[in-house]
């Protein structure tokens, strides 16, 4: 399949209100972020397909970051980087020792990194199968 030009863009870019440009890898941190530390997000009004959306804050749920993460699937070197942050996050969480982080702030960066971390090894485990007979379920 031959990528486009379009497809580099969204590759290197998620765009955000009034044309500045975050990278897709320091927005699923950001979200990532917020949602281990059960911090509301800024949302900033837009206008859409649907029409006007007025911003607002709200906080971020563990599926939203599933379907960020599972969006730039086309694009597995941000996955590998985002799974190792997430893994640096970890270990800072367990060496902590001044500012130690709740159970329930642990519990939400596991579940974070199992979702990762599985999402990887099954894409690789599809990958690896695409074009065989054999079909893993």
């Amino acid at each position: 399949m031959k990528a486009t030009y379009q497809d580099h863009l969204k590759s290197k870019f998620k765009p955000t209100f009034f044309g500045l440009f975050e990278t897709q890898y320091d927005s699923l941190l950001k979200n990532v972020y917020a949602y281990i530390y059960d911090k509301p997000i800024w949302s900033p009004p837009a206008i859409t397909c649907k029409g006007p959306v007025s911003g607002g804050c709200r906080n971020i749920t563990l599926a939203e970051i599933q379907g960020q993460f599972e969006m730039y699937g086309y694009n597995p070197k941000l996955q590998a980087k985002a799974l190792a942050r997430v893994e640096k996050y970890v270990t800072d969480f367990e060496a902590a020792t001044v500012l130690k982080p709740t159970r329930e702030e642990t519990e939400r960066l596991l579940a974070v990194r199992d979702y990762f971390r599985d999402h990887i090894k099954k894409a690789t485990i599809d990958s690896a199968h695409e074009g065989s007979l054999y079909t893993p379920r």
